[in-house]
């Protein structure tokens, strides 16, 4: 095996995460990319998940002032759609398969001010939707259902607070804040 393949291969093993907090936007009909996400889950022994995307990542826990401006934000938004774009294949663990997302002023917008009281740099971020990890060697394309292939919308209706772990089977939402 070459130097590259052994590079490839380390990017899909599993990482070593500490415990932390993380900001997911969720959907309210987000039913389709759940039957998705459990049908690979299934077939390729890979973890199980809600569909979401990750707004801020490696978080320490929310001070009460915090979460306290969190909830302003969730007040100052109506439930949103946003637009996935198209299936891609990604070079890590949590980016093996995924849907890209349309950019959308409102996305950005909550995003950044989510970031903003987190002190976070939404830049670095790339709003996704990812249908399993860790599995770079498979072709969802063919497997999909017709409706995941095409370009579709999804109602974002939460911001979730999650508690994430080494164990994806451990993550857990700490609070969802409905939009």
């Amino acid at each position: 095996m070459d130097m590259q393949s052994d590079i490839y291969q380390m990017n899909f093993s599993k990482p070593r995460i500490k415990r932390h907090c993380c900001l997911w936007l969720t959907f309210k009909n987000d039913e389709m990319f759940e039957q998705a996400i459990n049908h690979f889950a299934i077939k390729y022994d890979a973890p199980l998940f809600k569909p979401h995307i990750s707004i801020s990542k490696d978080h320490s826990f929310l001070t009460e002032r915090e979460f306290k401006s969190l909830n302003e934000i969730a007040k100052s938004f109506e439930p949103f759609e946003i637009e996935t774009e198209t299936l891609l294949t990604g070079n890590t663990y949590f980016q093996s398969h995924y849907f890209s997302i349309k950019k959308s002023e409102k996305l950005d917008l909550i995003a950044a001010k989510i970031n903003s009281i987190l002190g976070l740099t939404y830049a670095t971020l790339f709003p996704h939707i990812s249908l399993i990890y860790g599995q770079p060697n498979i072709d969802c394309k063919n497997e999909l259902n017709l409706l995941l292939k095409e370009s579709f919308k999804l109602t974002v209706d939460a911001i979730q607070i999650m508690e994430i772990v080494n164990e994806i089977s451990h993550w857990r939402p700490l609070k969802t804040i409905l939009i």
